[in-house]
């Protein structure tokens, strides 16, 4: 295993490749498996890398839920940020939709598809809105690097009931 610290220790493109194997190995199912891993990952960060998410449960209760959802969203650009300094990522809020960005994906890094594949970021940020609201929302991939857009874009949809 890998040490449990912030420090970088794999490359964006095997990273990439990684993902890569996963949808190849498990077919259509791998697209749900690498949505499971991104929740998975939010909640070992929530458990492992608290501080650096700059975790406040009690005070985010206080709070609209659209305030909540910027504040965990924010919290993982910072904590992104702060452990690659290479990453370019943050909060865009346009026509009343709140969306997660990131240029620098390493799921699709030197990826090329048709559609959107970064399926294990939109678990990672529906976990996050998931703990920050208690309520499950659905996330779109509007934008994708392989697809050639600039950037990866993820839309926090309406709650799902």
């Amino acid at each position: 295993m890998p040490p449990n610290n912030l420090e970088p220790s794999i490359q964006a493109s095997q990273y990439a490749k990684l993902n890569q194997a996963i949808e190849d190995f498990y077919g259509r199912a791998g697209k749900g498996m690498l949505r499971r891993i991104g929740k998975a990952s939010f909640q070992y960060a929530v458990r492992e890398q608290a501080a650096l998410l700059g975790v406040a449960g009690v005070a985010l209760k206080l709070l609209p839920e659209k305030q909540r959802i910027k504040f965990i969203l924010n919290g993982m650009v910072d904590a992104l940020k702060k452990s690659n300094p290479q990453v370019d990522a943050r909060l865009d809020e346009r026509d009343g939709k709140l969306a997660y960005i990131e240029s620098t994906c390493a799921i699709c890094h030197s990826r090329h598809s048709e559609t959107p594949i970064c399926y294990l970021y939109a678990g990672s940020i529906g976990e996050a809105v998931q703990w920050a609201t208690g309520k499950e929302h659905q996330i779109i991939e509007t934008h994708c690097l392989a697809k050639g857009d600039p950037y990866c874009r993820f839309e926090v949809g309406e709650a799902r009931e």
